[in-house]
């Protein structure tokens, strides 16, 4: 399992979530048979899934460095807003709106920041595989540096 900061990546061209530690999924499990996935590397075969939070069921590939999430898979669960050049951001109903921000040179859109709404305090919220203890009575930034883990 890998430790330390792990980015996550909004993909406008993949078909799936994948994540790159088995720390980050909940309740995994080993598929049914194996599946193979084509992607700039070449193909790889992944035989092992779970849920990635509120992104939902994701494939783990520990042969990157990063965590990927599907923004088709997002767009066809969530409302998603953009602001071109600057950031995406899913709007998870009632709960929290996860940013993704545009990255320097490279141009990927990373994950940056959650907010949540004042009416999910006391509730764990889990974003990216973080368990996510929302803050008091108002709108607030929650850095992603800032999280309380509690796994």
């Amino acid at each position: 399992m890998r430790s330390g900061h792990i980015d996550t990546i909004l993909d406008s061209g993949a078909s799936l979530h994948t994540v790159c530690s088995e720390g980050e999924l909940r309740n995994v499990y080993t598929l049914d048979s194996p599946m193979e996935i084509k992607g700039v590397g070449g193909i790889i075969t992944l035989s092992r899934a779970g849920q990635f939070g509120v992104f939902g069921p994701a494939v783990l590939n520990e042969s990157v460095n990063f965590n990927i999430v599907s923004l088709a898979v997002i767009e066809a669960k969530y409302r998603v807003t953009y602001v071109q050049n600057q950031h995406y951001v899913i709007h998870v109903s009632g709960i929290c709106d996860i940013y993704f921000r545009k990255s320097g040179p490279s141009g990927f859109y990373k994950l940056d920041r959650v907010a949540t709404s004042q009416h999910v305090h006391g509730a764990l919220v889990r974003v990216a595989g973080v368990l996510c203890n929302p803050p008091l009575a108002q709108l607030y930034w929650v850095s992603i540096a800032d999280w309380d883990v509690n796994r």
